[in-house]
């Protein structure tokens, strides 16, 4: 059943950029309903996908076919959107899945194990950036004019907002360049490598990757950078983590 449910997930988060891409470039009224339409049936068919390989018992179908689909819906509501929101959703799957992994459940198969593990990939890929984003913001504390945090360029529906510029509460120097790009390589990195057993070149990646970021961080007088990069580092870090434990759990 766990497979099954982060198999759900992780289709259901690939499919909010294209919800969101729908929502902008189609008309409002038929946006919203297709854009709620792909996020409640994209988990629906992950669970289905996930189930219909023998990932849980019949009884699993109905709890995990319904929770999949208010998950995608959670994430489509107008009234959802922001932060607090995104990490609302991702504590409510992670909690969901912990529960899942450590109630008692047979062993999967190999194919099983591996449906979860390509959910576990689509998760700390693009996905993930929304929480670690979400995180940031509050942790930034950064506030418009109005006193509503400020959604970055492009944000689509939903999206989490992005620090506004210095004169909004946001960092002169501006944000930290390639995030979006660096942290899902280098959680699948972490991922790949502590499934290979290679634990010395994972921390080699973490030493590398403050090395790297030093130049940068030492040019912000405000020490705004080096407070994006921590917790930026360590919020990724624990997802990567998670999703290990969480392939660990699943491997027969």
């Amino acid at each position: 059943m766990t497979a099954a449910l982060v198999l759900a997930l992780g289709i259901a988060a690939c499919a909010a950029p294209v919800s969101a891409l729908v929502a902008e470039r189609g008309r409002p009224r038929v946006s919203a309903w297709v854009r709620a339409a792909l996020l409640a049936l994209a988990p629906l068919a992950g669970a289905a996908l996930g189930l219909g390989l023998g990932a849980g018992p019949w009884w699993a179908w109905p709890p995990l076919m319904g929770g999949a689909a208010a998950w995608g819906l959670w994430a489509a509501a107008p009234t959802a959107s922001g932060p607090w929101h995104a990490l609302a959703r991702w504590a409510t799957a992670i909690a969901a899945l912990g529960a899942c992994a450590i109630l008692a459940q047979p062993a999967p198969g190999r194919l099983v194990a591996a449906a979860g593990a390509v959910g576990v990939v689509l998760l700390l890929a693009g996905p993930a950036n929304e929480a670690v984003s979400a995180l940031l913001v509050l942790a930034r504390g950064v506030r418009g004019g109005g006193g509503g945090l400020v959604p970055g360029p492009g944000a689509g529906p939903g999206a989490v907002p992005a620090p506004g510029p210095a004169g909004q509460g946001g960092s002169a120097a501006g944000a930290m360049r390639g995030g979006r790009w660096i942290g899902p390589l280098e959680r699948i990195l972490i991922l790949l490598l502590a499934g290979a057993g290679a634990n010395e070149a994972v921390a080699a990646i973490v030493a590398a990757k403050g090395v790297i970021r030093f130049p940068e961080i030492s040019k912000d007088e405000g020490g705004r950078k080096a407070e994006e990069f921590l917790v930026g580092s360590l919020a990724s870090w624990t997802l990567a983590a998670l999703g290990i434990m969480l392939i660990r759990s699943l491997v027969p």
